[in-house]
């Protein structure tokens, strides 16, 4: 199959993560020993998993981000890196405006970009998950701007920063691994369980351990919810609860009514995330010629656009040119070849669709297909 192993979404994702927990433990660490260096380090890793993460939302919303705010983030990263003071006590007041005028302003970039598409789209199911994003960058954004003010108050720090981009990537996992039945509620209420049981137990552990850890309540709270919701990511990226995560998709598809090819590709239009589905017969190939694509591929293959993309740049290929033609002229993301019916099944999704998820997807359509015998003309 023409999909990525790994999507640039999921390797984005993978390095902010590792970013983020490179900086949490620094923070942390800092936190507890005063430690001028390590604070350093952890604003160096939150800088830097901004530019994984403006990668991930560039992906994930199918649409370039401003050059503006690409040269804004690496020209700003190394000169806040330069300037920091490693001979004063503390952090500069002025310094650490500047950081959160910077992080600030990536965070909004997405945001707003989120509004935007949100006002646009007609599907509502990327509706749904645009309003999430609206949501998690706007959250990401409080409890990051509550973490630096608290710098600047005496007796009170809250050690947040982390925590808002963890819960942004939270929701990001969710709906790239939700395999289209993602909602957002169901995700509320299991964060809202990780926050209870974070207090619950953070609770515990000042009664029943030392004094000095009641002091730390808040920052032991913040911990625990941040440690679940890195094994939610976690569980979602291996596919750990797999089954679970799956069961709606598996009973959408027992309800499908099988009878005809039609009637397969009507029910499957209908699905929230599915944009466009469209069966090109023979006679439309062998009208635009590309009926010479089954005399080199035999089985059946599901290409997405972007490995088109990249092959056609690479070197020059009739098969790849025509397989471009295609997916152009229909305005849909992945194609998936059926010689034994000589028709092309085309569909374009909405955004944040896991790749894998559609080639598998694509494969079970092409072998119902296969199945029926279609009438020369019934494009869908």
């Amino acid at each position: 199959m023409w999909v990525k192993k790994k999507p640039i979404l999921l390797k984005a994702l993978s390095i902010t993560l590792n970013l983020l927990g490179v900086a949490s433990i620094a923070r942390l660490s800092a936190s507890l020993e005063e430690n001028h260096r390590l604070f350093f380090i952890s604003y160096m890793f939150y800088m830097f998993a901004m530019i994984p993460l403006l990668v991930f939302f560039e992906q994930a919303m199918q649409k370039k981000l401003s050059g503006l705010i690409k040269i804004f983030t690496i020209i700003c990263i190394p000169i806040l890196l330069f300037t920091y003071d490693f001979d004063a006590q503390t952090v500069s007041k002025t310094w650490k405006l500047c950081y959160l005028l910077f992080m600030a302003t990536v965070i909004s970039t997405m945001s707003i970009m989120s509004i935007s598409r949100v006002k646009s789209t007609t599907s509502s199911n990327e509706r749904s998950i645009l309003i999430t994003f609206v949501i998690s960058s706007i959250t990401s954004l409080l409890l990051f701007v509550i973490d630096q003010v608290s710098f600047y108050l005496p007796n009170i720090s809250f050690k947040f920063s982390s925590l808002g981009i963890l819960i942004f990537n939270f929701y990001m996992a969710s709906i790239l691994f939700a395999n289209g039945s993602f909602k957002l509620k169901n995700y509320l209420m299991k964060q809202l369980q990780f926050l209870i049981y974070s207090l619950v137990v953070a609770l515990l552990m000042s009664y029943l351990m030392a004094e000095d850890i009641k002091s730390h309540y808040l920052n032991i709270t913040t911990l625990i919810f941040a440690s679940l919701l890195v094994l939610h990511i976690v569980d979602c990226v291996l596919g750990i609860n797999f089954k679970i995560y799956n069961e709606d998709l598996l009973s959408r598809i027992n309800r499908i009514d099988s009878s005809s090819t039609k009637n397969v590709l009507e029910s499957i239009n209908s699905w929230s995330e599915v944009k466009k589905i469209q069966l090109l017969t023979t006679k439309y190939l062998e009208d635009k010629d590309l009926i010479t694509l089954f005399d080199k591929y035999k089985e059946v293959k599901v290409i997405h656009k972007n490995i088109v993309r990249k092959k056609i740049k690479n070197f020059e290929n009739s098969d790849i040119q025509a397989i471009d033609f295609i997916l152009r002229h229909t305005n849909t993301e992945v194609l998936v070849l059926i010689p034994e019916q000589r028709k092309i099944l085309v569909a374009s999704f909405s955004t944040m669709m896991n790749a894998r998820y559609l080639a598998h997807l694509m494969k079970f359509l092409a072998k119902q297909i296969e199945k029926h015998s279609i009438i020369e003309g019934d494009i869908i």
